[in-house]
């Protein structure tokens, strides 16, 4: 999770958390734990391309962070649920709509099947994730739904 948050986020946010968790003894599992949360708004920042700016969202409660790595987690939770128009970016309503592709691109490759639309997965590296996902059978299915929802901290 460390890895995948180092190279969807932005360090100079992402540095600020973790040397304020290492500082204040934060557990292997309350850090993998914060690690998540922050991999999953960062993963939603970086898929839906909103110009909110995340650094000014998590202030408030990087300002406040001492080592309760969840109020941190609740923070980000709020985030991804609330509908409030000025932090609602990141919510899974929004976030659903491109879970697997652009809209765009959703668009352009019409209704195919997954084999035609897996050839079709070049660009992003959340095309690039699910071709991984798929690479031994070339299969879509519940199993791997359910998968890259976790993976992308919808569930």
């Amino acid at each position: 999770m460390a890895h995948t948050l180092w190279i969807i986020g932005q360090p100079a946010i992402i540095f600020p958390f973790v040397i304020k968790a290492y500082s204040n003894g934060v557990s292997d599992d309350d850090f993998r734990l914060l690690a998540k949360a922050l991999t999953s708004i960062f993963l939603r920042h970086r898929v839906i391309g909103t110009r909110a700016v995340l650094t000014w969202r998590l202030n408030d409660v990087f300002k406040k962070f001492e080592g309760d790595v969840h109020a941190v987690v609740n923070h980000i939770e709020w985030m991804k649920t609330t509908t409030d128009g000025w932090w609602d970016y990141w919510n899974n309503v929004e976030f659903k709509h491109y879970l697997l592709l652009s809209g765009h691109h959703n668009e352009s490759i019409g209704n195919n099947s997954f084999e035609a639309k897996r050839n079709t997965y070049t660009q992003l590296l959340q095309q690039q994730e699910i071709r991984n996902m798929t690479e031994q059978d070339h299969l879509w299915d519940k199993a791997k739904i359910d998968k890259r929802k976790e993976l992308i901290g919808l569930t």
